[in-house]
């Protein structure tokens, strides 16, 4: 297996955990209470799942973070949604052949707790030590429970996603046909620059200069305090009327272009607008800009499907029984 930097921790923790949260609605039960005895909360293909496992998941995946050890009925029912789908997974990679090297789990794990440390820890080794010894926790368990499990679990996830297979122009031309009517076809659309200010006065200002002949881009880029477009001189995205907050809307679409709009009050600050295109209602055609965009939402889509069909797969194999309660 292809050796991965310890720089990636943060990076494959997170995609496993947002994994997870996405399957977690995937056969869930639901549970009456929580219940922090020894008795067991689950059965997953005979092996049983004792309470003291299950709360040391609890307390490795949110409260040595939190410092919180209550959780309610809906919380332990998620969480144990979580501990489930990924023993499945877990166990079908180990199956599979996915092994990771000592010497990747060591580093990622040093990463782990570096970035553990500045986040909650105020890189107090001590506090870290002591929160772990109050919930019965270990590094040694960390290090199996947050990276081992992970990481094989996300290389297993990577190799099923790359072993799809790339969609073909042919699906692409369907997809298009498809959904023509409803995502392709849109209403007039404008593209529209704007300078946004927090003082009506300072607007007033900067339109008598714009009316004077001052160049618009020059303006936005100096006053403007829309930072995802007075870079590149206040230009919107082309967008249809109602993608617009009001009075923005209504006056955009009342100008022809080249017209300076008065300024123009919304929840955001004070506005000055321009029109700059505008092109009619109609179909965007499938060319090459299009075709991309369709390309990659499939693949992606694919990729996920694959993942989500082989957690319904082994939900359906598995002999799954909660006790939670």
């Amino acid at each position: 297996m292809k050796k991965k930097g310890s720089g990636e921790v943060a990076k494959r923790i997170i995609a496993i955990t947002i994994l997870s949260v996405m399957l977690v609605a995937v056969l869930s039960g639901c549970f009456q209470s929580n219940d922090k005895g020894n008795g067991i909360v689950a059965v997953i293909d005979g092996r049983e799942i004792t309470q003291e496992e299950f709360n040391k998941y609890l307390y490795a995946s949110d409260s040595l973070y939190s410092n919180d050890t209550d959780f309610t009925a809906e919380q332990m029912n998620q969480f144990l949604e979580y501990f489930i789908n990924e023993e499945l997974f877990y166990t079908e990679a180990l199956k599979q052949g996915i092994e990771v090297n000592q010497e990747l789990i060591d580093e990622q794990f040093d990463e782990y707790k570096k970035t553990v440390l500045e986040l909650h820890f105020d890189n107090n080794q001590s506090t870290f030590n002591s929160r772990m010894r109050n919930l019965g926790l270990d590094e040694e368990y960390l290090k199996e429970q947050i990276i081992v499990r992970n990481v094989v679990i996300t290389e297993f996830i990577e190799k099923l996603r790359e072993e799809v297979q790339p969609v073909s122009s042919s699906d692409v031309q369907s997809f298009y046909d498809e959904n023509v009517d409803e995502i392709f076809t849109h209403d007039e659309m404008r593209t529209i620059r704007h300078i946004l200010v927090k003082s009506e006065d300072v607007a007033k200002a900067l339109l008598k200069r714009l009316q004077a002949g001052e160049d618009f881009a020059e303006l936005a880029v100096a006053y403007s305090t829309d930072a995802g477009t007075a870079a590149n001189g206040g230009i919107l995205d082309p967008a249809e009327e109602k993608n617009y907050v009001e009075p923005f809307g209504e006056v955009a679409f009342s100008l022809e272009i080249g017209e300076l709009s008065d300024v123009v009050q919304t929840q955001h600050g004070f506005h000055i607008l321009e029109v700059l295109e505008i092109e009619p209602a109609g179909v965007r055609e499938l060319d090459g800009e299009l075709a991309e965009q369709i390309f990659g939402y499939l693949n992606n889509q694919n990729k996920e499907n694959v993942v989500v069909n082989l957690l319904n797969d082994l939900r359906e194999k598995a002999n799954v029984e909660k006790k939670l309660g």
